[in-house]
């Protein structure tokens, strides 16, 4: 059961174009409807092709409304944290959107239904949920392997890139390592007075964020009574503390190197283990500062 719960917890990288699962999936509707002809397909003497392409309408329809509004009803669910689990239960969504759209069209346009019939209804959907994910889970699932390979290969890639161009940008900031020190202040009478270089980085931390700075070679850190986008334009002018994650802010010149995985990118910071993520929504600011 923990090996389950541990690949379902897994990363997966969400895709960054919706309209590309909705396209898919009409393109392996339109596919399997045609070969198979599910649904009573087979037996239909005229306008088959008309209704094929309503099925195939219908099924992209309900894919659109899981990938463009369920995101934005139910944010905390589709947050940066994508895993294997996350998408299962999306690819599920998919199922049981696209199946009661099918079973309206197949109850009204197909059967020329006027009127309407629970019974029948539920019984109809049970059986399109059922055809639905017999037909999908195996393409669904070789399409999460391929994704993450994919996603792996890329942003292995682009790790050893991130990396030298991290060098390069360290080395021309060496001299220039010193600056003015700062004083971070909270909604209370706490703060911190410090060199911006000090910083490892910032995280949001509740009602607080938690500053991980260096104090004579030790690692050391304060809860500040604020917010992390308040922390952020208190450092405006050092622009090497960047925004990486909506929860953390990450002194560039602290890392010291950068990992992929299939989710993305993990910053590894000197005097610190904690890896820190850079999210999908910071990662192209992120490679655009180190360009």
């Amino acid at each position: 059961m923990k090996k389950l719960i541990r690949y379902l917890n897994q990363p997966l990288p969400a895709t960054d174009k919706p309209w590309q699962v909705v396209l898919t999936v009409a393109v392996l509707v339109l596919f399997v409807l045609g070969i198979f002809q599910p649904f009573g397909i087979d037996t239909i003497k005229e306008n088959k092709f008309i209704i094929l392409i309503g099925f195939m309408l219908v099924s992209a329809a309900g894919a659109a409304v899981v990938v463009y509004i369920f995101p934005l009803l139910f944010k905390r669910f589709y947050s940066d944290n994508w895993t294997i689990g996350k998408n299962l239960i999306n690819i599920f969504l998919n199922v049981v959107v696209i199946s009661i759209g099918n079973t309206l069209f197949s109850f009204f346009v197909m059967e020329n239904n006027t009127s309407f019939n629970w019974a029948y209804f539920l019984t109809s959907l049970l059986f399109y949920s059922i055809v639905t994910f017999l037909v999908g889970i195996i393409p669904a699932i070789v399409i999460i392997f391929l994704q993450r390979d994919y996603a792996l290969k890329r942003n292995l890639k682009e790790v050893r890139e991130l990396n030298l161009k991290l060098s390069a940008q360290q080395n021309q900031a060496r001299d220039s390592f010193t600056s003015n020190p700062v004083t971070l202040s909270g909604n209370t009478k706490d703060s911190l007075a410090l060199h911006p270089e000090q910083i490892l980085f910032l995280e949001a931390y509740g009602n607080y964020v938690k500053v991980n700075y260096m104090d004579n070679d030790s690692n050391r850190q304060k809860l500040l009574r604020t917010t992390i986008r308040q922390m952020e334009e208190e450092l405006t002018g050092y622009d090497y503390i960047l925004r990486c994650h909506r929860a953390f802010l990450v002194n560039t010149r602290q890392i010291s190197n950068i990992k992929g995985n299939s989710q993305g990118y993990r910053l590894v910071l000197n005097h610190h283990t904690e890896e820190i993520p850079v999210s999908r929504a910071y990662a192209k600011a992120f490679k655009e500062y180190l360009a």
